[in-house]
Formats: structure tokens, C-alpha cells, sequence
């Protein structure tokens, strides 16, 4: 039988570790395991108790969490800008531009007086 469901209490449900679990196998496991917990919680003390531990698990299996790489050439704009030689005038990009036939600064190419009739 493939469901796990259908399968008998007595059998044990071996899952690889790199296969994704059913929801409802993963919420009968953690309420099997929790359930003796939960019925020894009689005051609110216990109850905080419990609920502490069980933080401390979740943080610690975070501490424990492999993150994803950060991407070696991520998408869009560079964050910051490149680094200039000592060479260049300034950097790149940005300030004024400056016309592409006269090479003065105020106007560009299509509204230059040199090249208007």
C-alpha cells in the first residue's frame, strides 16, 4: 500500500530524509510525541515551562539551519558604483552632460547650436 495512511499502527513509516513528508503524517508524528507532554501540563507554570522548551528546540534547530549562498552575480543595478582610476576626470555617471559633437557642457547633440542650420 503507498499511502501511509492506510498502513498499519504497528509498522514503522521509514521516510528518506531528503523526500517531502504528508502534512497529515507530519501532524499525527508531532501530536503522537506531544500528547504525553501535553497531559502531564496541569498548571500554567507547567504549561510555560513546556512552551519554553519547546522555543529553545525551535532555536536552536534555526541556529542549525543551512541558509542559502548569497548569489555570486545577482540580478539588476549594481548596488555601488565602480571603482575610478586616478586617470578619470571623475566618476561615471551622474553630474552634467556634455554634447557629443562640441563636447561643451549645458546642452546635448540634438539641441547643439553648432549643428543647427
Amino acid at each position: 500500500q503507498s499511502n501511509p495512511l492506510h498502513q498499519s499502527k504497528d509498522q514503522h513509516i521509514s521516510v528518506e530524509k531528503t523526500s517531502t513528508v504528508p502534512a497529515r503524517l507530519a501532524f499525527s508524528e508531532t501530536h503522537a510525541v506531544l500528547r504525553p507532554l501535553l497531559s502531564a501540563v496541569q498548571t500554567e507554570e507547567d504549561l510555560e515551562d513546556l512552551v519554553g522548551q519547546l522555543r529553545s528546540i525551535q532555536l536552536t534547530r534555526r541556529a542549525n539551519a543551512l541558509l542559502d549562498p548569497t548569489p555570486l552575480n545577482p540580478k539588476g543595478r549594481p548596488r555601488t558604483a565602480r571603482l575610478t582610476s586616478s586617470r578619470e576626470e571623475r566618476a561615471k555617471g551622474g553630474g552634467h552632460r556634455k554634447c557629443g559633437a562640441c563636447r561643451q557642457r549645458g546642452h546635448t547633440r540634438p539641441h547643439c547650436p553648432m549643428l543647427k542650420p
